[in-house]
């Protein structure tokens, strides 16, 4: 794998863990029931994982053995990374060692925080026009995953362009 390539599949790979981590945490929300200072307890969590049934259980723990497999396998493709690519830096919107990567960085990060700007506004209108009852964690931790999502592929999508 070339420096080249390294670049244009790093920010898929985040995308993937984005994914992965949405996979686990929307669930998790769904059975988990936060207490805050009532009686003699001032903060305590109770998850229900049979909540919704046993087959919600083996998602969630499926979920949590992608996402353990998926840390271990990320870890060791980094460091490999690092090692091979002594100059690059992890963070894939700040590789800009030359002019031409620092444009590349520039406008995809430019297009990719466009859609933040917009994306941002349009859910804050979405979470405010719901009832009160319907606006719970999983609903609000999905449109965060999605802004995500959208980000990245974003990114991903005008730096491949801009690479080729």
């Amino acid at each position: 794998m070339s420096e080249q390539q390294f670049k244009k599949i790093y920010p898929l790979f985040n995308l993937v863990c984005i994914v992965c981590i949405g996979l686990l945490i929307i669930p998790l929300s769904m059975v988990m029931h936060y207490t805050i200072n009532e009686k003699d307890v001032l903060f305590s969590i109770h998850i229900n994982p049979f909540k919704y049934g046993s087959l919600f259980l083996y998602f969630i723990i499926a979920a949590i053995i992608i996402n353990i497999i998926l840390l271990f396998a990320g870890t060791l493709f980094l460091i490999w990374a690092k090692k091979k690519f002594k100059k690059i830096n992890l963070v894939p919107e700040i590789n800009d060692m030359d002019e031409g990567m620092s444009y590349v960085t520039y406008e995809s990060m430019k297009q990719s925080y466009t859609w933040l700007s917009i994306l941002f506004p349009f859910f804050t209108v979405i979470i405010f026009l719901l009832p009160d009852n319907f606006v719970t964690k999983p609903v609000i931790l999905s449109m965060l995953l999605v802004m995500c999502i959208v980000m990245y592929l974003t990114y991903y999508f005008r730096n491949r362009k801009l690479l080729n």
